[in-house]
């Protein structure tokens, strides 16, 4: 079984924490933790050019995807994973990070 993580952080504390590059653009990261049994189609990395969302990185490190997220501003986050199976491993799973600009 998988789980899901979110955290909010600086980006010294991505570097502290997890041994992973702080995010190249933002005032903080969100970092996007995947544990267990989980592939990645492709790979992610990107620059948005968003008001929130500044910088995209994803690697799996130690047995997770994680994804650090540069972030604008003293925003809010949520996490939903519409359709995640708890009775059965889904084939494929929708997360959506939501991040709000304040």
């Amino acid at each position: 079984m998988g789980t899901a993580t979110v955290e909010s952080m600086s980006g010294s504390e991505v570097t502290e924490r997890y041994g992973l590059p702080a995010p190249s653009s933002g005032d903080r990261a969100i970092v996007l933790s995947l544990e267990g049994p989980f592939q990645l189609p492709t790979e992610f990395d990107g620059d948005p050019d968003l008001a929130a969302i500044q910088d995209i990185s994803v690697v799996r490190d130690d047995g997770a995807v994680r994804a650090v997220i540069g972030v604008s501003g003293e925003g809010c986050h949520r996490l939903s994973a519409a359709g995640w199976a708890f009775q059965s491993p889904p084939q494929e799973l929708e997360i959506i990070l939501d991040v709000r600009h304040e």
